[in-house]
This record gives structure tokens, sequence and C-alpha cells, in this order.
């Protein structure tokens, strides 16, 4: 709520409440499976991150119609940083799994791929600038190969997202959790 009290007398008071747009899909809208990104600064922000969106897909409730607005929202709404994690999905079970095995630290986890950017600039630098290349990723995404797109981004390739969502109606973006920011204290001697 928000007050005002003014000298003269005069009062006001408002109450503001979020919107929270319906997540369902329609019947022409993109089907699966979905590419889901993250990223962060440094490894152990990526961690959390995974983290705090597994725990917003628990918390939530959310069930397999909430998945294009998901991945939607984390391919297009999100600045993609130096550490890099995608996983590819067909249901809410799935990135349920993916991202718990992830955060239990295991490894070699199906259609989850993980990367640095910094360790693969030069690679896909020259990729990047080959025709040959977008070519391939044309045919990829008339292919449905999201494995091949989520594997390159994890390693630093720059992609437009809604390129996905040609000719089809856009999910809505949906909220989500924050960057989780380190919690460092400078304290001045």
């Amino acid at each position: 709520g928000i007050s005002s009290f003014g000298a003269g007398g005069s009062n006001a008071h408002v109450i503001i409440e979020e919107y929270v747009a319906p997540t369902a899909v329609s019947a022409t809208g993109p089907q699966g499976p979905f590419a889901l990104v993250l990223s962060a600064r440094q490894p152990e922000r990526l961690q959390e991150r995974a983290q705090q969106l597994l725990q917003a897909i628990e918390d939530g409730g959310w069930g397999d119609e909430a998945l294009p607005a998901l991945a939607y929202t984390l391919q297009v709404g999100r600045e993609a940083m130096e550490e890099r994690l995608a996983l590819v999905a067909e249901t809410m079970a799935q990135v349920r799994e993916k991202l718990a095995a992830f955060v239990e630290g295991h490894s070699g986890i199906d259609e989850l791929y993980r990367g640095q950017v910094k360790r693969n600039k030069e690679t896909l630098a020259a990729l990047a600038a080959d025709e040959d290349m977008a070519g391939a990723i044309d045919a990829w995404l008339a292919k449905g190969k999201l494995h091949k797109l989520a594997e390159l981004w994890v390693k630093g390739l720059a992609f437009d997202w809604e390129r996905l969502y040609d000719g089809a109606p856009r999910p809505p973006r949906m909220s989500l959790p924050t960057y989780p920011f380190a919690r460092e204290r400078h304290w001045v001697p």
C-alpha cells in the first residue's frame, strides 16, 4: 500500500498488487522439446542459480504447461554470461530431474551441457564468421536439433533465441528468481 498525507488535509491511499498472467500454452504455441539456458559470472553463482530455479519450480508447482514460458523467459529475458548451463527437456519432470542432478554435483547428465565462454572464444569466433555455420544453425532449427544449439551456446555461441519462435506465437514471460549475487562484506578498516 502507498499512503500520502498532504499538509492541507488531503489523504490518498492506493493498494497495488502484482499482475500474474496465466501461463497456459495455446494449441498453436511451441511444442517440446525446450532448451532452458542459465548463465552466471562464476561457477558458484551458476550452481546457486540452478538451485534457485529448481526451488522456484517446486514452490510454484509448475507443470508442463509452464515449460514454454519458462524456456522463453530464460532464453530471451536474461543476459548471457561467462559460465553457462543448458538443458533440453520435454517435460517439467525432466527439468527437475536434470537440475537436481546438476545441483547435487553429478556429471554425465543426458542432454545437460556445461561450458565456459573463455575456453572456446577463438574457436567459436571462427565458426560464427563462417557462412556455412549459419546454414548449419538454420538446418538444426528446421530439424529441431536443440541439443546442438545448446551444446554450442554453452561454449559461447551468440544465438538469437527468438529465431526458435519464427511463425509461432511467443510464450509469455514469467517471473523467475533474480541473479544470486555473492554475499561479500567489505568493511572499511
